[in-house]
């Protein structure tokens, strides 16, 4: 199995200033991988969530 790993920065915390490049690469994305601290809610999935399609996102430390 092969893949590509692509690192896209969520800026600085507002969702509409995400680059239209991040805002492709993560609608197109078949896992979202995002850092979340144990019992704490993911300050980068919440500015990504509307360009995630269902059932792609994938949280974890």
């Amino acid at each position: 199995m092969s893949g590509r790993l692509i690192g896209v920065g969520t800026g600085p915390g507002d969702p509409e200033l995400l680059t239209l490049k991040a805002v492709r690469a993560i609608a197109m994305a078949d896992v979202v991988a995002y850092f979340a601290k144990a019992g704490n809610a993911s300050n980068a999935r919440a500015i990504v969530a509307d360009h995630i399609r269902p059932g792609r996102g994938r949280g974890g430390a």
